[in-house]
């Protein structure tokens, strides 16, 4: 099944500089609008021609990249 993205609301956050970036606002913004959805991906590569990726609220920090956010040199990353 396709969708037309054409036709997708854009009442989403939108950050055009670091200006705009209101962490709670983001994580406001992706539990109305991503948070418990999913999309499926197709692609022409022959061993994945499509995959699912399932949205769920504990992802936000690991799609943020925060895991990757140092504080006085000590990496918050558990190894």
């Amino acid at each position: 099944m396709t969708r037309d993205v054409t036709n997708i609301s854009l009442n989403h956050l939108l950050i055009s500089s670091e200006i705009d970036i209101d962490f709670k606002m983001i994580l406001e913004d992706y539990r109305a609008c991503f948070s418990g959805h999913k999309v499926r991906v197709t692609t022409n590569y022959n061993r994945i021609s499509q995959f699912d990726v399932v949205f769920s609220e504990n992802q936000l920090p690991h799609l943020m990249g925060w895991e990757k956010v140092k504080i006085r040199g000590v990496s918050l990353h558990r190894q």
